[in-house]
């Protein structure tokens, strides 16, 4: 079956005020994930608001596959990765042929590659270990399954449990040490939206070195032995390109061929399965290995298609884009996801350990639009922006078209289309947001331009690049209604201010203030602190 982790089904139903204004139902993200608008002629519509996942990318551009895994995977692409969204395309065929026509497409696909690179030299002990670390740190272990438990849980025996549990529901990686060599694994991890452009499996910003690494701890050494000498015979790679054509893989994957049109979606409303969503289709039809719960939420879809044709609202598009790029896996947003559990342990952080969650998990999203900016959250999902560099898990790059329109759904969702009132710094001189920043002693927590912190508060010299001005007033006068348990001192409990020297205590000068001057900052020096630091908690 094609796993439900991998295709993140989870029941998408948006309601308001009791009434269904409209549904990303399961069988939409089975339709968008197994990508049936590649064959079936759809409506812009429909096909605008499923921004359906591509194949991974083919040829030159795509990765570096051992040949005794693609040819199985070609063969019997589900018995060689169990929960593969690939259909299998060769099932009507007798197994001594299928065999013939795997390694025929083999041949194909490979011939487009260029040559081997030579073999790298073994890893040692020391990278292996370094990529264990690290495949349970960046984030890996979010979506895949860990290996390893982490360090600080006491009940050992009750996690192993929940480690072994973790197999079976976590997105699988398949047989890695047969697909790839360590080399090969290493380029793919560097930048895997290049290959797989629908960025399901994003990058984590690793260096060379760490992507080394990482491949060294998920390619053993054992794994060497199953490679082949691989002797490319054109005859069979003319035959394979051929049989690629005939097979309509182009339909999917970006290598010219020409694409064989399939009956259109709105004709595909039968009741029964049928076609590709048959247990048993016809030999020329692609097999997919469903449930019959699977095939029952995809129907249901397709015979509701007036209804893929609305276009999604802000808070749908939003929660659709987290959905299938399984943000919630590490962010809750909506009464929904955030790890759980043992999943939960794997987030650390560098240097901050005694400040808890605050400085290893990360943030909750709810109401995100309201409280960043759009051009923020457009610089961390388009360019890599790091708020939080104290946090050991990364922030995953899902590749700018994967991601675009995300912002300004948050933003639209959260803040809605009327401008809320900001902080009237034209009343508010910023000399005076500096002397209150130093009388607040804010840099003995937070980092300040070119001052560091040795606290995993955030850079003050970017709050007004981050933060909508109504947020940061609203967060200044009520730290504990936004985070519970924050460590932020209230300076202005019940609207008062604690400071009546500056700008006469006049709380909402006092806030402008600081904000004029935080706008200015980056080109300001650091006040003075005028006491210690705040002690932790």
């Amino acid at each position: 079956m094609i796993s439900p982790r991998r295709l993140i089904v989870i029941g998408l139903s948006i309601c308001t005020a009791g009434l269904v204004q409209a549904q990303v139902t399961p069988g939409e993200i089975l339709l968008a994930e197994m990508n049936c608008v590649a064959c079936h002629e759809t409506p812009a519509g429909i096909r605008a608001r499923l921004a359906s996942r591509q194949g991974p990318r083919l040829g030159a551009e795509g990765a570096r596959i051992q040949p005794q895994h693609l040819r199985a995977f070609l063969e019997d692409p589900a018995k060689a990765k169990p929960g593969t969204l690939m259909p299998n395309l060769l099932h009507g065929v007798l197994a001594v042929d299928r065999a013939v026509a795997a390694d025929a497409l083999t041949h194909y696909l490979l011939s487009l590659q260029p040559a081997d690179p030579p073999p790298a030299a073994p890893a040692d002990a020391i990278l292996v270990k370094q990529g264990e670390q690290l495949y349970h740190r960046v984030g890996c272990v979010q979506c895949h399954a860990p290996k390893i438990l982490p360090d600080k849980v006491e009940d050992r025996s009750a996690a192993s449990e929940e480690l072994e549990r973790l197999q079976s529901s976590s997105v699988p990686l398949g047989p890695v040490a047969e697909k790839y060599t360590v080399a090969s694994l290493a380029a793919f991890l560097l930048d895997p939206v290049k290959i797989r452009p629908s960025g399901r499996m994003p990058a984590m910003k690793l260096s060379a070195e760490e992507a080394l690494a990482i491949s060294a701890y998920l390619v053993p050494p054992k794994a060497t032995a199953i490679e082949e000498t691989f002797i490319l015979y054109p005859a069979k790679a003319a035959r394979g390109k051929d049989l690629y054509a005939r097979l309509n893989c182009a339909a999917c994957h970006e290598l010219d061929a020409p694409v064989q049109p399939a009956k259109p979606l709105a004709q595909l409303v039968a009741r029964q399965p049928a076609g590709c969503l048959s247990p048993n289709p016809a030999p020329h039809v692609p097999k997919y290995e469903l449930t019959d719960r699977q095939r029952i939420v995809m129907l249901a879809a397709l015979q509701n298609q007036a209804q893929l044709a609305v276009p999604l609202e802000p808070h749908e598009h939003a929660r659709r884009v987290m959905t299938t790029l399984n943000c919630f896996a590490c962010h809750q947003r909506d009464r929904r996801g955030g790890a759980h559990n043992l999943r939960r342990e794997y987030f650390t952080s560098v240097g901050a350990e005694e400040f808890g969650d605050a400085a290893r998990v990360p943030p909750n999203l709810n109401g995100a639009g309201a409280k960043l900016q759009r051009t923020w959250i457009e610089a961390v999902l388009e360019r890599g922006a790091v708020a939080r560099p104290f946090m050991a898990t990364r922030m995953p790059q899902f590749g700018v078209a994967n991601v675009r329109g995300l912002p300004a759904a948050l933003e639209q969702a959260d803040l809605g289309d009327t401008p809320k009132p900001g902080v009237p710094i034209e009343t508010a001189p910023p000399e005076a947001g500096r002397e209150l920043v130093a009388a607040l002693n804010c840099a003995s927590c937070h980092s300040l331009a070119s001052k560091p912190s040795t606290t995993p508060a955030l850079d003050l010299a970017t709050a007004t690049t981050r933060l909508q001005p109504d947020w940061f007033r609203r967060y200044l006068l009520d730290p504990p209604a936004f985070h519970p348990g924050t460590r932020k001192p209230h300076f202005w409990p019940e609207g008062k201010a604690t400071n009546q020297t500056v700008l006469g205590g006049d709380t909402e000068r006092q806030i402008a203030a600081i904000w004029h001057f935080l706008h200015q900052s980056a080109e300001a020096s650091p006040p003075k602190t005028t006491g210690p630091p705040l002690p932790s908690k």
